[in-house]
């Protein structure tokens, strides 16, 4: 394209120039985010502003719904707890207007055993959709059980900052923690395919996560 310019009149070939570079500004302004070609304007993820408090609240600000609801990129993390009796997780989400709660001491008793995988863009798109939504959301979360994480998905936005997801398929339960603290933990039985879907894509040759319906 940008050789064939040099045969255009004068007149046009500024045109055409001008086009090419405003192409490329409007290209350059996205976040090229998680690998696949952005949805229309219509359907972009709403700005925190916009969203719903309690949503905003649940993954820790502005910064870290961003990063959830408009990703640079999405890791997967495969995550075993270092003994067989996990420890009850600290803190919940906490009422408006109070602190959060301190970084949660359970992050510690995990390790990572696979990844970072990339998320692939399709899947990354549809979970990021999913989690933003908050419709997902309850007002109480009735379990008690004690999840035993098997999954961390790491949300990277535009700025960097970084949201981490973490999965417990057992209880159905999802925690969020960033900037160090666990900003939300509810029920993810409404999420279960779309977490799913992204644990096997990326772990296929995991016997436990294949196993999961």
């Amino acid at each position: 394209m940008f050789r064939s310019l040099v045969h255009l009149p004068p007149a046009l070939r500024s045109a055409a120039a001008g086009l090419v570079v405003g192409l490329g500004l409007t290209a350059a302004a996205g976040c090229g985010g998680v690998g696949f070609a952005g949805p229309p304007a219509a359907a972009d993820p709403p700005a925190a502003a916009e969203a719903p408090g309690a949503v905003v609240t649940f993954f820790g600000g502005p910064n870290a719904y961003a990063a959830v609801a408009n990703p640079k990129r999405v890791e997967a993390y495969r995550v075993s707890h270092r003994s067989r009796t996990p420890a009850p997780p600290t803190g919940e989400a906490p009422p408006a207007g109070e602190a959060p709660p301190p970084e949660p001491a359970w992050v510690g008793d995990y390790r990572e055993t696979a990844g970072p995988v990339a998320v692939p863009g399709g899947k990354a798109a549809a979970l990021s959709a999913a989690l933003r939504s908050g419709d997902w959301l309850s007002p109480h979360t009735g379990k008690r059980c004690l999840p035993t994480y098997g999954v961390k998905l790491r949300f990277t936005g535009c700025d960097g900052t970084v949201a981490d997801v973490w999965v417990c398929f057992e209880c159905d339960l999802v925690a969020v923690v960033a900037g160090g603290k666990q900003t939300g933990r509810d029920d993810s039985e409404a999420l279960r395919p779309a977490l799913l879907a992204v644990a096997k894509a990326a772990f296929p040759q995991d016997a436990a996560i294949a196993g999961l319906e």
